[in-house]
């Protein structure tokens, strides 16, 4: 079953020993499996097996960096609500998606930011995200936040701020949470990372 996984810049597995992962490799679950001190003999979700998220805005609110993972996991599966877990998983591409993750939260922020009269300068840089804009819009969100309340233009203020200054992988990750109490919201969001995901991965074959 294809799935995403988001690793950390120094491309380690999360848990056991830290291998680094790479491109066409096969990585297994052996069990028993240890995990904080407890044993496992079957695939636990969230405790024991190689995991993955089927929509890549699932995989981003698990994402421990920028590593952007296309993956096939295979034997038994468990399935969750948001990822499955299995005993293999094979790593099919491997990007670093540190440049489209900002992108993708630059795109989310443009949504809403019809919701608060938004700086030229902002807007600016929400299109291009021009990073020599950067100490600008930061001055220019914080001045707009520091007179609002926490309404939806606080929101959008908010989020132009983020786009512009956090780590891409958080930033994207916060829109997976903000986005899902609104399920048209969440699903056009997947939808945009999926293809802007998938564009990567035709960029590099």
């Amino acid at each position: 079953m294809k799935a995403w996984h988001i690793l950390n810049k120094e491309r380690q597995l999360n848990y056991g020993h830290g291998e680094i992962v790479e491109a066409g490799k096969i990585y297994k679950c052996e069990f028993p499996y240890v995990y904080n001190h407890n044993t496992y003999d079957e695939l636990t979700l969230c405790k024991a097996g190689m995991h993955g998220s089927i929509k890549p805005l699932d995989a981003l609110t698990y994402a421990s960096g920028p590593i952007i993972c296309r993956v096939e996991i295979t034997g038994k599966i468990v399935k969750g609500a948001d990822k499955i877990v299995g005993v293999e998983r094979k790593i099919l591409n491997l990007f670093d998606g540190t440049d489209v993750l900002k992108k993708f939260a630059r795109m989310c922020a443009l949504d809403v930011v019809d919701l608060w009269d938004a700086p030229d300068i902002v807007i600016d840089y929400l299109k291009t995200g021009n990073e020599d804009l950067r100490d600008a819009v930061m001055y220019a969100v914080m001045y707009a936040s520091s007179a609002a309340t926490w309404d939806a233009s606080s929101a959008a203020t908010w989020d132009a701020s983020s786009a512009a200054t956090c780590d891409a992988s958080r930033v994207a990750a916060m829109y997976a949470s903000w986005d899902a109490s609104w399920v048209a919201a969440w699903e056009k969001q997947n939808k945009r990372l999926y293809r802007l995901f998938m564009g990567e991965i035709k960029k590099g074959t």
